[in-house]
Parts: C-alpha cells; sequence; structure tokens
C-alpha cells in the first residue's frame, strides 16, 4: 500500500516546495549579495542542526535509534509556524529565510539520513565477531 501511495506523497512534497518556492520568486529575480548570503546563512544553520546533533550522540556513544532520534530533533523544525507567522504580521523580506529553511530542510534531512545509514553500515562491517 505505502508503495502505490508513495508517489502522491512526492508530489505533494513537490507541490508544497513550489508553493513555497513562488513566494522567493521577487527575491530571485533580483539576486544580489544580501540574498546569496541570506541562502548562505541558512543553509549553514539548517545544516548544522544535523551535524552537531549526530556529533553529540556520537560522542556520547548513544545507540543507533536514540542518535537518529536526536539528529532530527536538532535538525527539524517547525518551519511552517514560522511561514506562517512571517507571512501574518511581518514585512515579505522576512518570509525569505523561513522559506529557504522549509526548501533545504527536506533535503537536508533526506541527505544527513543517508550519511547516517552509511556510516552505520561501516561500523558494522567493521566490528570484529565475537
Amino acid at each position: 500500500m505505502g508503495e502505490k501511495l508513495s508517489l502522491f506523497s512526492k508530489l505533494g512534497i513537490a507541490v508544497i516546495v513550489l508553493i513555497n518556492g513562488a513566494v522567493l520568486t521577487p527575491y530571485l529575480k533580483n539576486m544580489n549579495m544580501k540574498v546569496l548570503l541570506i541562502i548562505a546563512c541558512v543553509f549553514v544553520i539548517s545544516a548544522s542542526g544535523y551535524f552537531f546533533s549526530w556529533l553529540v550522540g556520537a560522542l556520547l556513544n548513544w545507540k543507533r535509534d536514540e542518535t537518529v532520534t536526536l539528529m532530527y530533533n536538532g535538525g527539524m523544525r517547525n518551519i511552517s509556524a514560522g511561514s506562517v507567522l512571517a507571512v501574518t504580521f511581518f514585512p515579505p523580506p522576512v518570509v525569505l529565510p523561513v522559506v529557504l529553511g522549509m526548501l533545504f530542510q527536506q533535503v537536508l534531512a533526506a541527505t544527513y539520513g543517508r550519511l547516517f545509514f552509511d556510516e552505520s553500515k561501516r561500523r558494522v562491517k567493521q566490528k570484529p565477531a565475537s
């Protein structure tokens, strides 16, 4: 059942990204150094949430499932609430970092999940058999 519905969930995510991306159109049309700096800052902040959470889990020698939970809790944010607040109460430029965060969040979650999975497989292969 999940495989049959996966197409619809992917299409739904694409629609959400397109709708949120449409808000960025005026800023991306007139790209300047300020917008590039905002994009870079949002990306670094978003990626660092996953990275530092993963690092803390690894340094504390937590089990795999605990580290995954920490990594996603540290990386994922309720950015939708931020988007609603930004659109409702602030001028349009405030929406830019929030929507960029939404766009980066899904890609980063998938990327860090893949990196964590690959690293976990490598550790299992390196463990000597008892």
